[in-house]
């Protein structure tokens, strides 16, 4: 996390983030519950790629169509295909 913060804080943007070390799902249930759904515009998980399915649920909750926005339809990997069509 050091690394991280140090760019963020590089980049002017270290009093908007909002760092989470630990499980994600968790992370992001604590998220939801002290801050509401729609309370953020960027989440970035690096985890447990396995679960990524879940963490991206747990995101939908805030705005369904604001996180489909976020795949643009011209990607073609079956990944983003399968997000996009969600």
């Amino acid at each position: 996390m050091a690394v991280a913060r140090r760019y963020w804080e590089m980049a002017g943007v270290g009093h908007k983030v909002c760092e989470r070390l630990g499980n994600a799902t968790e992370s992001l249930n604590r998220l939801l519950l002290e801050e509401g759904p729609g309370s953020f515009d960027l989440a970035f998980i690096d985890a447990d790629k396995r679960q990524y399915w879940r963490y991206y649920e747990q995101l939908l909750v805030g705005d369904r169509d604001c996180f489909k926005s976020l795949v643009p339809s011209q990607w073609t990997r079956p990944c983003t295909i399968s997000i996009g069509a969600y």
